[in-house]
This record gives structure tokens, sequence and C-alpha cells, in this order.
């Protein structure tokens, strides 16, 4: 059985054996190679290179949508959980484990999927459903959220029983 060079480069040529380079300048063209290819080794910051890319078309491609489907969406619970893995799963006013909500300090539905760290804080459902009856809903409830959560610890912190002077 002949081989894909034999039948291709003059008979003259055939008896030394030749790269495929050599081969190539030859012929003129690329011979198309048979078998398997080799895995060519990229280098590390290419890599790193194609992952922020691949992470940003990932980004891009989240549609525009509103806020109670955003927080429906699988969008959000990546997104939570991104945080919860970097903050811990606990409330930031009494260390609460179990039924911990994300609360929203700033609202924008531009950001969707891509909001910063410091639009949230950890909430457990109590303080959460609390902070709610006391403040309205805003778009930006940083400074009112950032001094209910320092105030409730403060609180929690001064071991006092009785807070009903406090209304």
């Amino acid at each position: 059985m002949t081989s894909f060079f034999e039948c291709i480069i003059p008979e003259t040529t055939q008896s030394k054996k030749l790269t495929f380079k050599q081969a190539t300048k030859q012929i003129g063209r690329r011979p198309t190679r048979r078998g398997k290819r080799k895995k060519v080794k990229t280098s590390k910051y290419k890599k790193e290179f194609n992952e922020s890319l691949f992470e940003h078309k990932q980004a891009k491609k989240i549609p525009s949508m509103s806020y109670r489907m955003y927080i429906g969406s699988a969008y959000w619970k990546k997104r939570k959980n991104e945080y919860f893995k970097k903050f811990g799963k606990k409330c930031a006013v009494c260390g609460e484990v179990d039924g911990v909500t994300l609360h929203h300090k700033k609202y924008d539905n531009k950001l969707n999927g891509k909001e910063p760290d410091d639009f949230f804080v950890a909430l457990c459902k109590y303080h959460h459903y609390e902070f709610h009856q006391n403040h309205e809903l805003k778009q930006n409830m940083t400074k009112a959220t950032d001094t209910y959560v320092f105030t409730m610890k403060q609180l929690k912190n001064s071991n006092i029983d009785d807070l009903t002077w406090i209304s």
C-alpha cells in the first residue's frame, strides 16, 4: 500500500524520508494529515484570556428582565451562591445561618447578574422582614441598610432585654 506522500511526490525524491515541511515545499501546498493531530500546548496566559473572554461573553448573554423575574432566575441563583461562597452564609446582624437571604442595598436592573458585592448584605428572614417593615423600598437603600445593621448589632451586643422604650 502506498502512502499519501508517495502518490503526490515525484519518484526521485521518494527514496529519502521527508518531513512534513519539506513535503509541503515540494508540492507547493499543504497536504492533509491523516491520523491523530498532536495536541498543541497553550500558555497559561492564553488560557486565562480565553476564560475571561468566555466569562465576558456569558455576562453579555443575561437578558434584560424585571426584578421579580431576575430573582426567580438561574442568574440570580448563581450570583447569590457566588456571594455566599465568598462571604459565608450567615446573618450580618445576629449570625443566624438558617434561612439567610441576600438583601439588595441598591437595585439596578442594568447590572442583573453582575452586581458588585457591596450591593448586598446577608440577613436572616427575620431581620430582612423587619428592615422592609421599617424602611420604604427605594432604588438606593445603602445608607439605611448600613445604619440598620450597625444599630441592630449594637443592640444585640448591649444585652438589653427590654426594648419597649425604643418605639
